[in-house]
């Protein structure tokens, strides 16, 4: 189930990031083999889930991805997650 397989990795960047902070969650993110492309595909399902960890990774990834097409689609991805999770209320 894809959604499950998403759920678990925000689950384990969670936890990289409550360990070893930004730098350990940029790893996380960055620790498959689809490069900047493969990130900004992860931050695009991000934001379009409704667990309660994603506001706290897509601000990290946004403040401190040192490559700045995925640092502004993390951001980006916010405006909309927030957006996304007003409309479902």
């Amino acid at each position: 189930d894809p959604g499950r397989v998403l759920r678990a990795g925000i689950e384990m960047m969670a936890v990289a990031y409550d360990v070893g902070g930004p730098e350990d969650l940029i790893g996380a993110l960055s620790a498959g083999d689809g490069g900047p492309d493969g990130q900004l595909e992860i931050i695009d399902h991000l934001w379009r889930t409704d667990h309660p960890r994603v506001v706290d990774l897509l601000e990290a990834i946004g403040t401190h991805h040192p490559d700045n097409k995925i640092a502004k689609s993390a951001r980006k991805g916010l405006l909309k997650h927030r957006s996304f999770l007003a409309n479902q209320r």
